[in-house]
Formats: C-alpha cells, structure tokens, sequence
C-alpha cells in the first residue's frame, strides 16, 4: 500500500511487524512524503499533534502465488481452515481456542461476517469556546448573533419594510426569521397562523 502525507502540518507513521517480539519503527511524514508499505506483513499508524491528512492506497493482486513447496503449502491451508473457524465461531467458543494474537488481526483484516456500514464525514466550523460558563452566561443577557444575508442571495427590499403596518403590503417588518429549505415545509395547517401569515410565510419559503 501507499501512504502519501498530505499535510498541512507533519506527522508520525508507526510501523512494526506483526510479531509480538518485534520493535516498532518511527518514520516522519512531511507534506508530500510518499511511504510504500507492505501492508501484509506491517502494522502501521499514523498519528499528528496537529492537523494531518494522510490518502492512502492499496494495491490488490488478484493471482495470489501458492507457496512453491507441498508443505507449504498444506501449512497455508491448515492457518486458513483454523482462521476460519475462529472466524465463524461465536463469543463463547472463542474463549476455548487458541489463537495467536496477530492471527486473529490478520483474520479480523480480511474477513468480515457482520453487516458492513460506511462513515461518511463532513468537516464545518462551529461556534465554540473553552469556558463553558462564560458560553453559557453570554446567552443571558440576549444577543443578537445573526447577520444579514448577503443581497445576492436574498433581496430584503422584496419582502422587507420599515413599518408596523409592513403586513398590510405583504411584507414583514422582521429583519430576522427562520425559513425551511423547499416549499413543502411552507405548509401550516394544525397552527395558530391566520390564513394572511401563512400566506405570507408560504411565499416567503417558497421564493428562498
């Protein structure tokens, strides 16, 4: 497999053999470093103090080579019986088999028996502080911390004016609200809404 280090900041790729007895190696990832790796034979992490990306990728052969030897041959088919076996046996029989750590890693790697659910994540950035109390006491006093939509996006003038009596022209004199995405959450029935705000609120989700 390949290991390319993205960046922005370095970090630390940790490779060790799968045997037990062997010592780990510690190899500096900086932005743009590429490692090949053979993910077969090491155990590798990656870690970073502070913001690292790594892509990685995996390369399959599909005509896997049998050893040369008959010997090694049934060797390799007995470890993939006994794998198996472990690998289909339940919590409770596992407890009476021995298997050797690395062997079980191995086996955990390659087969999988339960349902397989994908991850998918999205990096934002959020509102935050490192003083919950002076987060919590900065929303007693009432703030405003919404801001104005960009005019490209939404014209105010449409739907906005400075009066009491705004509602009159069909139009809202609220520089603020919530407006769902799509006009099928416009609809209002089962509220308190009289039939002129939900007319209102419909065109107004409607055009958003």
């Amino acid at each position: 497999m390949s290991i390319w280090c993205l960046g922005p900041e370095s970090g630390e790729l940790q490779l060790q053999p799968w045997a037990e007895t062997a010592e780990p190696m510690k190899v500096t990832m900086r932005p743009g470093r590429l490692v090949i790796v053979r993910a077969d034979a090491l155990y590798h992490r990656f870690s970073s103090l502070g913001c690292a990306y790594c892509l990685t990728c995996f390369y399959c052969n599909l005509n896997g080579q049998d050893p040369v030897s008959p010997s090694g041959f049934a060797l390799k088919q007995w470890a993939a019986e006994r794998m198996e076996r472990f690998k289909q046996s339940s919590l409770q029989e596992k407890r009476y088999m021995e298997m050797p750590r690395d062997w079980e890693e191995k086996i955990n790697r390659e087969k999988i028996n339960t349902q397989r659910v994908a991850l998918r994540t999205a990096c934002v950035k959020e509102p935050g502080t490192e003083d919950p109390l002076s987060w919590a006491l900065s929303f007693n006093s009432g703030p405003d911390y919404a801001v104005q939509v960009p005019m490209m996006r939404w014209q105010h003038d449409n739907y906005f004016e400075d009066s009491p009596e705004a509602y009159k022209n069909g139009k809202t004199d609220c520089m603020h609200g919530l407006y769902l995405s799509g006009s099928e959450g416009a609809t209002l029935h089962g509220s308190t809404a009289c039939s002129d705000d939900a007319e209102l609120t419909s065109r107004l989700v409607q055009s958003n």
